[in-house]
């Protein structure tokens, strides 16, 4: 993996996903399918504040013992062994 890879260098590799966020990328999307997404997503907990969203990718950023973090909270989450 990228640990082993450039670790050596000083370099490492880290994975931010703040989950669902509500912005307004998906604004393009036809007005039924955007309403019914955000609603699933409110209803279900699982849509967060653009801040909120923003600070899981800046948690990941500082964090140095981070390699995964996942959703708002900024999770930290053990990666599974791709090699």
């Amino acid at each position: 993996g990228a640990r082993r890879r450039w670790g050596g260098d000083g370099f490492t590799a880290c994975v931010a996903d703040p989950g669902l966020v509500d912005t307004a990328i998906n604004r393009e999307w036809p007005a039924a399918l955007r309403g019914l997404y955000l609603a699933v997503a409110r209803v279900t907990g699982l849509l967060t504040a653009s801040s909120t969203g923003a600070a899981a990718v800046l948690h990941a950023c500082f964090d140095e013992e981070a390699t995964y973090v996942y959703g708002a909270r900024g999770v930290r989450v053990q990666p599974s062994d791709t090699d």
